[in-house]
């Protein structure tokens, strides 16, 4: 199951009104890039190495965006959602 953080919400909902500025229906390709990438991470759990203990990395495909997660159980917990220039480690503390 997909858990978000409120962090990771905002930045989803910050980067699909930015491309919505950008041009009309650009967001929702956004949200639906991450929806693909979270749906291939769902399906291989295990599948990203531990970048910082215990965070895993997905590069989304079409967008320069990093979803940062952790494995929690049976859960994929989605810490940050950040542009790929962002130094998310650096200021991420996590839980």
């Amino acid at each position: 199951m997909l858990v978000f953080k409120e962090e990771a919400l905002e930045e989803i909902r910050q980067a699909q009104l930015w491309y919505d500025v950008q041009k009309p229906g650009l967001g929702e390709r956004f949200r639906r890039d991450l929806r693909e990438s979270l749906r291939f991470v769902e399906e291989n759990m295990p599948g990203y190495r531990v970048r910082k203990a215990p965070f895993r990395a997905v590069l989304l495909e079409k967008f320069p965006y990093v979803v940062w997660y952790a494995i929690e159980g049976s859960d994929v917990v989605v810490y940050r959602v950040r542009h790929g220039r962002q130094r998310p480690l650096r200021t991420f503390k996590g839980r």
